[in-house]
């Protein structure tokens, strides 16, 4: 395992990351087979498909949209879409009980969020095109990608006498964030304890090894490859190598892929502050859809019971343990 530099500051010509990031993405394109991508709407994917189709080549593209929710990505995969891009979008279902089932049965377990059903639905239905999909995965661990990563960041700073500069990142952190640092009152965020060093080291052992790993059991359910070009090995060298002004600046997770990416992306996906993915309109499928079912695998847990109920009443707001706590009550069943 490559060591992550926990220097503060460094001096790096940001168009290097594209060119790395490129010659994995020409390896992962080298097939005679079919090869599509995943298009979020995103920085991360957004950059691998318009490295993709910057000479005139097209290339099949599927995504999820789920309108009016806290999962919608429409707006920004109308910008991300052009006349290279043969775009497939699809907007999955609520889950059913035998959905749930199948899946943990491809996962081997409970799995943590339904985001995961969302990318089961994504790789259904792209196996009918294509056999190869190229997936956004690992610039979140690699360039700190998640809030959370910059509260860390800033104790840092502090701790190590870079006194103005916290200053200055915490009060940018709060600027664009805060929605995101308010609502982490109510998460468990030991992810995030101890060094930044530590963590990205910690994270890309665990988190992202976890991420590919559930992303290749339901492709290989499929018969379809997967290729991540962020997680080849002279990219993650290449990220694990930056200094942290080079991942979190101003209060802005992945700075230095915002700058290499410059006239290679649309504006509006380069600059946007939110990260989604492809999430699952999670909150909005336990209250309304899946509502009877989550009551009946929440009988017997008291308190996310209680939790789920004041949730329903708008009490308090949604907690993922909530679903894990149903995934994992249908698993056990399944299992007697």
């Amino acid at each position: 395992m490559y060591k992550v530099n926990d220097a503060i500051t460094g001096c790096v010509n940001p168009d290097e990351l594209l060119e790395v990031v490129d010659h994995s993405l020409q390896k992962a394109l080298d097939t005679d087979r079919s090869v599509g991508f995943c298009l979020s709407g995103g920085l991360d994917s957004t950059t691998l498909v318009k490295l993709a189709t910057r000479f005139g080549r097209k290339v099949d593209t599927f995504s999820t949209v789920f309108p009016g929710t806290s999962a919608d990505e429409s707006r920004y995969l109308v910008d991300a879409i052009d006349e290279f891009v043969d775009a497939h979008i699809i907007s999955p279902p609520p889950p059913t009980e035998s959905d749930i089932i199948t899946l943990m049965d491809i996962q081997g377990g409970p799995f943590p969020s339904l985001s995961l059903y969302v990318q089961y639905k994504l790789l259904e239905y792209a196996s009918d095109y294509v056999d190869v999909l190229i997936d956004g995965q690992g610039p979140d661990e690699l360039l700190c990608g998640y809030i959370g990563y910059q509260s860390t960041y800033v104790k840092e700073l502090f701790k190590r006498g870079y006194y103005t500069k916290g200053i200055k990142e915490g009060l940018y952190s709060l600027n664009y964030h805060w929605r995101d640092l308010l609502k982490s009152r109510y998460t468990d965020n030991t992810q995030f304890n101890g060094t930044l060093s530590d963590i990205l080291t910690r994270d890309l052992d665990t988190s992202l090894d976890l991420e590919l790993t559930w992303l290749l059991k339901t492709a290989d359910y499929f018969d379809m490859i997967v290729e991540s070009p962020y997680t080849d090995a002279d990219v993650v060298k290449y990220c694990m190598d930056l200094p942290y002004d080079m991942k979190i600046r101003n209060g802005t997770s992945k700075w230095v892929m915002r700058q290499a990416t410059r006239g290679l992306i649309p504006e509006s996906i380069r600059n946007r502050q939110t990260k989604l993915g492809f999430p699952a309109p999670e909150p909005e499928w336990m209250k309304g859809p899946m509502r009877d079912l989550v009551l009946d695998s929440l009988y017997e847990h008291p308190v996310v019971y209680k939790a789920y109920i004041n949730f329903l009443k708008g009490k308090q707001p949604y907690s993922r343990i909530m679903w894990q706590t149903v995934c994992k009550e249908l698993w056990e069943r399944s299992q007697e």
